[in-house]
């Protein structure tokens, strides 16, 4: 199934659309990261019997910037699903993460312009447009 981005004031190019999206669509394993990479952490910094070497410095770093950049892209994507009304908000949600039809209680022109809007602010606060 392609991903078509109608029309609309919203429109960014198309393989900045298409890494927005997968970015949003990958935002239950980001929160994931974060949860697994952070225990991972704790764990290397209060084990009182592990002696630092430079290779666990590097790979501590490594974590701690994968983390960082986990977190911004949940915050953005959390940022701009706030922004969508809250009746529409679990219609767009479904739509750019399951492909889920939109419900029936409004127009789908008007959930395609939330939708729009939702991608084109993440793409936005992600610095990728």
């Amino acid at each position: 199934m392609k991903d078509y981005q109608p029309k609309s004031k919203y429109n960014i190019p198309r393989d900045a659309y298409n890494t927005t999206l997968w970015i949003i669509r990958g935002y239950h394993r980001f929160v994931d990261i974060v949860k697994f990479e952070a225990n991972t952490m704790k764990a290397i910094e209060y084990d009182k019997d592990h002696v630092q070497t430079s290779n666990d410095i590097d790979i501590t770093f490594k974590t701690a910037i994968k983390i960082a950049s986990c977190k911004e892209k949940i915050k953005a994507i959390e940022t701009a699903r706030d922004h969508i009304p809250q009746e529409y908000r679990q219609g767009v949600w479904g739509n750019v993460l399951y492909h889920n039809r939109y419900p029936n209680d409004a127009a789908e022109s008007t959930y395609s312009s939330y939708r729009s809007r939702f991608i084109r602010e993440v793409a936005d606060l992600l610095d990728i447009v």
